[in-house]
């Protein structure tokens, strides 16, 4: 079916005599016809994909950060979006290696009798999972500040990246 959709999409890009917001708008209800079905068939909710306005790029909806985003800066895996950024999934993953690594060291405490110290790094995770889920947690700018940081890209990439995140 996303053969399909990407079809049609290809040939409402091609034709001629149409405005290119003409062309956008009829891409994007054709989106929504497609993917209504889609989740009406999955019975659960999907965010569309929709074209930027302003850019005219495919943009995807990311769950972590509550906001769409440029394809590019999507994962995808078989090319479909699984939903989060590149920033957001390098933020879910830092924690989540944080959180292991403090549960394991308080299994270690615990086995080897520290019982105050194993107590402490189990009270480090459990705050750790309580402030994964304030508001506070999901700030977008620092993600990617962070992931810019922290992760190796191609120069192209990387500049390109940085000046459109440096924008918001």
């Amino acid at each position: 079916m996303q053969k399909l959709l990407n079809d049609i999409i290809e040939a409402i890009e091609n034709t001629q005599g149409l405005s290119n917001p003409k062309k956008i708008d009829l891409s994007n209800q054709v989106r929504n016809l497609f993917f209504n079905f889609a989740s009406s068939k999955l019975k659960k909710s999907i965010q569309i994909p929709k074209i930027d306005e302003t850019t005219g790029k495919e943009q995807y909806f990311c769950r972590w950060h509550n906001r769409y985003e440029n394809k590019e800066d999507m994962i995808f895996y078989k090319d479909k979006s699984k939903g989060y950024c590149r920033a957001g999934l390098a933020r879910w993953n830092e924690t989540q290696r944080e959180i292991n690594k403090l549960e394991i060291k308080a299994l270690e405490a615990f086995k080897a009798g520290l019982n105050d110290e194993a107590l402490k790094y189990s009270n480090e995770a459990t705050q750790l999972k309580i402030i994964w889920n304030t508001p506070d947690n999901f700030d977008y700018d620092r993600d990617w500040d962070a992931y810019h940081k922290n992760t190796r890209h191609t120069k192209k990439t990387n500049s390109t990246q940085q000046k459109r995140h440096k924008k918001h």
